[in-house]
């Protein structure tokens, strides 16, 4: 749809003529970048590549727990510490509301 308006407005041989360049361009351009590229970075000192390592393996222990605990919850939603302390949560304050509502007709919670 959009070729046949751009063919009937007679710039589709525009656009793909600027296309052929373009592409030409960018052959011409890439035979004259033959040198390799090299990463560049900067040797360290060993203290920093001490300290590097330490921190890996601190992370990959951490990532191992909780990877395991993320097992333990798809295997065994009741696993689930988050959502235990949640629905305890939300009992403690049903029981506070319920407890504020005896009192004087309203509960203590509303205003």
């Amino acid at each position: 749809m959009i070729m046949a308006k751009l063919d009937a407005e007679g710039q589709l041989e525009r656009l793909m003529k600027a296309y052929e360049e373009e592409a030409t361009d960018s052959v011409f351009t890439d035979e004259a970048e033959e040198e390799p590229q090299y990463p560049f970075y900067t040797e360290g000192s060993k203290t920093l590549l001490d300290a590097s390592i330490d921190i890996a393996k601190y992370s990959l222990v951490r990532a191992a727990l909780r990877f395991q605990r993320a097992q333990r919850r798809k295997d065994d939603p009741d696993e689930d510490i988050d959502t235990e302390i949640m629905g305890h949560r939300n009992r403690e304050e049903f029981q506070l509301k319920a407890f504020g509502t005896k009192r004087r007709g309203r509960s203590i919670w509303s205003h």
